[in-house]
């Protein structure tokens, strides 16, 4: 051992990991790793606690709701003593102005400066009211909430000296010294009147408000400016050849108009502003995909001034009296709904819509008791209404009660083949999404109900002012949604699609497209899929577009059986089942012509998404993102619709990309607001999603656009 040093024996390298089940490894004890349960756990006779450690999450959703309430009071209280101040100020400086200025506005043709659907104007209220918050990931110029002061601008000096030169003007001051205009009652009743207004409500712009209620004669304020509006005789000719050569054509219901409708002031401005937004939808359009610059649709002056005058009239021309006065109301009512629609403001339509409802519930459509004969358009009015109506039930988030409403109407919406496959598809879309969002919530006494617990949780991450008045009047379901309940829906909702397919005339049935090339989508190089068979009509884009609903109200209920049915309640479905009404829904989607006006929110952008996500695996998901979106590019899409589409890409990759980690998204909704831009990608935006781990569990979560 002298100078011989000792040579140390080197260790083994141990590895040590943290695997094993939950007990073994809290004893400290070796595990097997056996599945589904370990040997460990079966000699001492326990239940095996499985390899993954639970996450429970602390529920904080009531005290942020408190929070969140303390602050919309402060927010408003100093809101409202900001109005007061300067509406002082405002009452010092303007009767000066008002002797010695005519009230007269004129619009320019152009008004690209515009941003009042942004706007909001509060009506007079003690109580707090939900302030608008910005979402962090709002565009400052998209998605403003402005004070309610900033909507009652005094007019500038300039603009009072000189009638020359006049700069662009926002149609928000058109009708700002009229107090009249108030917010209406959000209530699901079909009529509403001024003095209901929920004083709760949110503030809404006035320049796009119809109180349809309101006599004209309780003005207590100065006359309404005279609205001039600077188009030609010419070119109001041809807006109106091209409301009775294009848009009349894309109706949902034939209609026709005679020369007492076109004498009314207001149907005629009506049909001028919807005209002149659908010649610049159609003018624009692209084709392979390529983008060009965002329509401009609602924020500019293409057809707001005939807008702005249209509301103007229906406001002070009512005559509940009359009945073809009436008529001609409701029918430039409906023209002002379907331009909202075309322009992307859902809470406009829904205003025009709830107006549309005040008008024709008080008027009496039987003959019999007037002695007056019914107007030959009103039945195509009507029918339009009823359509209307469930496009209303069809955008309404799932968790609010007042979505699935119904009137005295909708028991005979079977006699008309239109009006059944919409209920029908209304019912199941509706059905599908509140199993969908409830499914990641667990009712308690103290949270409430899966249905109110989403509303809130929706309500602060997203934070639109949508869902912010939805929950301040508690338009949510008390009691959560039941699997007996669900299998009693899709029994009925089956039995009406059975009907609704039998009564189809053989021109009304798809049949594989023949000719003019390869009727079969196919990969071209990427991800492989499963060919489909694009799917054409002879009823044309009409007939296609009520088999879409039909064949996704099919998809919807095999999906919903999976979860919920089985042998012991004599319905099933499987997931194979699913997924082959799914690649007919993109067959019919392939097939259709995206170049006209649907002049409905139920769009087939929705249907192959909810197709995607309700189907097992990414084979449906490859077939939509490899197939289905370059195949409509290739055909063409308009411009207007092309965001639209590029937030389905988007919102599919992520879906894709979750669906490899083992998350399977089922419901996915941009945090767009209420009044979006139609036609602007805004990459600011992201997307709420719900979903489950292949059946262990649900999740719910918020995805950025960009990632």
């Amino acid at each position: 051992m002298g100078g011989q040093e000792r040579v140390r024996r080197t260790k083994t390298n141990i590895v040590r990991t943290r695997t094993g089940c939950q007990n073994c490894r809290k004893r400290r004890r070796k595990c097997d790793e056996g599945r589904p349960e370990c040997q460990g756990c079966v000699k001492r006779n326990i239940k095996c606690s499985g390899y993954e450690r639970t996450i429970a999450f602390k529920d904080v959703s009531g005290l942020a709701a408190e929070s969140s309430r303390k602050f919309e009071a402060a927010r408003w209280a100093a809101l409202r003593a900001e109005d007061e101040q300067l509406g002082r100020k405002r009452r010092r400086t303007s009767s000066h102005n008002m002797n010695t200025t005519p009230h007269i506005i004129e619009t320019l043709p152009s008004d690209n400066g515009s941003d009042h659907d942004g706007d909001r104007s509060s009506s007079p209220s003690s109580a707090p009211t939900p302030a608008p918050i910005p979402r962090r990931t709002a565009s400052p110029r998209q998605h403003r909430r402005v004070s309610s002061s900033s909507t009652r601008l005094p007019v500038p000096d300039s603009f009072e000296q000189s009638n020359t030169h006049l700069p662009p003007v926002d149609p928000a001051l058109f009708n700002s010294p009229l107090p009249s205009y108030h917010s209406p009652s959000f209530d699901d009743s079909p009529s509403f009147d001024i003095t209901s207004t929920s004083t709760d409500s949110p503030p809404t712009n006035p320049s796009t408000l119809i109180t349809y209620n309101s006599p004209p004669d309780n003005l207590s304020g100065p006359s309404e400016p005279t609205l001039i509006i600077r188009d030609s005789p010419e070119r109001e000719a041809a807006l109106i050849r091209h409301f009775e050569t294009h848009v009349l054509t894309s109706f949902p219901v034939p209609m026709t108009f005679g020369p007492s409708f076109m004498s009314n002031s207001c149907f005629r401005h009506a049909i001028l502003a919807l005209s002149s937004v659908n010649q610049s939808y159609l003018d624009t359009r692209t084709h392979e995909g390529q983008s060009t610059s965002p329509l401009k649709l609602r924020r500019s002056a293409v057809g707001r001034e005939h807008y702005l005058c249209a509301v103007s009239e229906l406001y002070r021309s009512l005559d509940l009296s009359d009945p073809v006065a009436t008529e001609q109301h409701a029918a430039a009512a409906l023209m002002l709904a379907y331009y909202e629609i075309e322009t992307g403001s859902p809470f406009g339509t829904y205003r025009h819509a709830k107006g549309l409802d005040a008008l024709l519930s008080k008027l009496d459509l039987s003959s019999a008791s007037t002695g007056i004969s019914v107007p030959t358009a009103m039945p195509q009015i009507f029918k339009a209404w009823r359509i209307l109506r469930y496009d209303m039930r069809y955008f309404a988030m799932p968790y609010r009660i007042s979505g699935t409403a119904t009137d005295a109407h909708d028991a005979y919406a079977f006699l008309d083949p239109q009006l059944a496959i919409r209920d029908t598809y209304t019912l199941a879309w509706q059905l599908c999404g509140r199993v969908k969002v409830e499914s990641s919530f667990t009712p308690s006494p103290e949270s409430g109900g899966a249905s109110k617990q989403a509303a809130f949780w929706i309500r602060d991450t997203a934070r639109r002012v949508c869902d912010i008045r939805n929950v301040a009047k508690g338009d949510y379901h008390l009691d959560s949604i039941t699997g007996d309940e669900v299998l009693r829906q899709c029994e009925r909702l089956t039995r009406s699609l059975d009907t609704w397919h039998a009564t189809l005339r053989a021109e009304d049935k798809p049949a594989i497209k023949a000719g003019g090339g390869n009727p079969f989508v196919t990969a071209a190089g990427g991800t492989a899929f499963e060919p489909i068979a694009v799917l054409t009509f002879a009823g044309g884009d009409k007939k296609a577009f009520e088999y879409m609903m039909y064949v996704t109200s099919r998809l919807i209920i095999s999906y919903l059986l999976t979860l919920f049915g089985g042998p012991q309640h004599n319905q099933t479905s499987t997931p194979p089942e699913t997924a082959a009404w799914a690649h007919i829904l993109y067959g019919v989607v392939c097939g259709m012509q995206h170049k006209q006006m649907a002049f409905s929110y139920i769009n087939p952008i929705n249907n192959v998404a909810q197709a995607a996500m309700l189907c097992e695996g990414v084979g449906s998901i490859n077939a939509l993102l490899e197939g289905v979106i370059p195949y409509v590019f290739a055909r063409g899409v308009p411009v207007a619709e092309l965001a639209d589409w590029l937030y389905l890409k988007k919102g599919g990759e992520i879906v894709r990309r979750e669906r490899l980690r083992g998350k399977n998204i089922r419901a996915i909704m941009l945090t767009l607001d209420e009044d979006y831009e139609k036609g602007e990608y805004d990459t600011r935006c992201g997307f709420i999603a719900f979903g489950d781990y292949n059946g262990r569990g649900h999740f719910r979560d918020l995805y950025p656009l960009d990632g």
